[in-house]
């Protein structure tokens, strides 16, 4: 299963800019139903991007890899 980025967009509270937030990690096969996951589980303000990971662990030292594929 795929585990896809997410982004909010909203204001600082510090400074009052609107910036980009990293969101939750959305795990779906495909980009589009990541977006519908979110939209029907109260996470309507997220936005799923076309960047998804991979984990990875090497058996031999226990070590996490992490790939990431753009859509």
């Amino acid at each position: 299963m795929r585990k896809w980025y997410t982004q909010v967009i909203a204001k600082d509270p510090k400074t009052q800019e609107i910036k980009i937030w990293a969101g939750p990690y959305i795990e779906a096969p495909t980009q589009k139903l990541a977006q519908e996951y979110c939209e029907a589980n109260g996470l309507g303000y997220v936005q799923v991007t076309p960047t998804w990971v991979v984990e990875e662990i090497d058996e031999e030292t226990d070590n996490i890899e992490v790939f990431e594929h753009l859509n």
